[in-house]
């Protein structure tokens, strides 16, 4: 897939820190590499011709925008935490025309993935069904009408039909309070985690516990996309699990790689991409 741009446009909106500095270390690697042309405005002129540099779901103060660029044909590149380590960010997903990566593929070997420490675990048995709540930010960027407190009640009220199970409830809190691992220190005893396509579901795949992730994504073909298949769970084998991680982990990225550009042939060579520059 070649592609060919006249400038990297990266929107003044970005929250500051990291998003701003993720998004910028992007633009500038791909605006020196291909010759292209820097903005930094949100009143530039975007058009097809431009790759715009986005900061995740949450670094915009309009959380739709990926969805506006689409609709408009505008490539985008989306930085935002990655798939492991994500309570203590250290690594970045880097996407091209998406948020959440969306497609496992295969050759990639666990030299990357040993590197991070986190293990994949075997499989527990627990009692609880987790109902994770996305941030309002995700509820808005997927299209969903309705407050996190609302998309709680409904995901319970559906759980129920289905089972008698405790239900266990976490909304997103500040960081402190979610743990020296986030998420993954929340796990014990838990039966499945029900969520929108988040990190949190990832996680929960690598630390044993099966997943209805509600809308598609990464986990796709690795969990069940509906509350009512909650008694049938899909348990993918340890090797189908092994490759999802050793690809995650080979397309996320450290600051470092991000600033220096190491990230670069890696990113445009899983989407098979190629960005020429403007003749």
């Amino acid at each position: 897939m070649n592609k060919t741009y006249s400038r990297v446009v990266v929107p003044k909106d970005l929250d500051t820190g990291t998003s701003t500095e993720t998004s910028t270390w992007i633009a500038k690697n791909i605006s020196r590499k291909f010759y292209l042309p820097m903005v930094v405005s949100a009143d530039a002129d975007i058009t097809k011709d431009d790759l715009v540099i986005l900061g995740g779901v949450g670094g915009h103060e309009d959380p739709r925008i990926h969805q506006k660029l689409e609709a408009k044909g505008i490539d985008y590149i989306n930085v935002e935490k990655g798939y492991c380590n994500w309570w203590k960010p250290k690594f970045w997903r880097v996407c091209f025309n998406e948020n959440q990566v969306t497609k496992i593929k295969q050759g990639y070997d666990n030299a990357r993935f040993n590197k991070f420490n986190m293990p994949i675990k075997k499989w527990q048995k627990g009692e609880q069904v987790y109902i994770v709540a996305p941030s309002q930010n995700g509820l808005d960027f997927y299209g969903i009408k309705k407050s996190v407190d609302e998309w709680i009640a409904e995901v319970e009220t559906e759980v129920k039909k289905y089972t008698n199970r405790p239900i266990k409830i976490r909304k997103k809190g500040n960081k402190k309070s979610r743990g020296s691992r986030g998420f993954c220190d929340s796990l014990d005893n838990i039966y499945c985690v029900i969520s929108l396509h988040t990190m949190a579901v990832t996680e929960a795949l690598r630390e044993g516990v099966p997943v209805i992730s509600l809308v598609p994504g990464v986990l796709k073909d690795y969990s069940v996309d509906s509350i009512s298949k909650i008694n049938d769970l899909y348990y993918p084998s340890g090797l189908e699990r092994q490759k999802v991680f050793n690809c995650l982990t080979s397309i996320q990225w450290s600051s470092e790689e991000l600033g220096d550009g190491t990230f670069l042939a890696p990113f445009m060579a899983y989407y098979g991409l190629t960005i020429l520059p403007k003749s």
